[in-house]
């Protein structure tokens, strides 16, 4: 079954985007030391530092040790896809929304994309996308799988 993924391009009130767009210095993210050989470089263990960052609530510091990923391979969904969900925990919408559908453009049935991106949009109030992204998730999930079981029970918890 072939899924087309739709980015829906969302139009934020000032005032949503106002919420942490302003990173007070002990927030910013400290610069990645950029090893000498690019080539020794391993995207993979650096996604994996950054999702342990990320498991300690070091939101910033994962920023950092993604973009370093990102800038040696902007075509790593995963990698984009954590730049996205650490900027939704620091209340960066906007940066956010970017990375999810940066990552959702190089991979259209990326599972986490997707369910985060759909938490994304109920923490903004847009429930009518967070629920597409959750037919999405079911259309690739028929057996069903983490992030279909997750995005449901955000979407229920916010319904009720």
């Amino acid at each position: 079954m072939g899924l087309g993924l739709a980015v829906v391009a969302v139009a934020f009130p000032s005032s949503a985007l106002a919420v942490g767009t302003e990173t007070p210095p002990s927030q910013q993210p400290a610069a990645a030391p950029a090893p000498s050989d690019t080539s020794s470089f391993d995207a993979a263990a650096a996604v994996d530092r950054a999702r342990d960052l990320i498991d300690r609530e070091l939101y910033a510091q994962a920023l950092a040790t993604l973009d370093a990923v990102v800038s040696r391979n902007p075509g790593n969904a995963d990698a984009l896809n954590y730049l996205g969900f650490a900027s939704r925990k620091l209340g960066r919408y906007q940066d956010a929304m970017r990375y999810y559908t940066r990552a959702l453009t190089i991979d259209p049935h990326h599972l986490g994309a997707l369910e985060y991106l759909g938490e994304l949009y109920v923490e903004m109030g847009d429930l009518e996308s967070a629920r597409r992204n959750l037919d999405l998730l079911a259309d690739l999930c028929p057996e069903g799988c983490e992030p279909l079981d997750e995005l449901r029970e955000v979407l229920a918890a916010h319904e009720n």
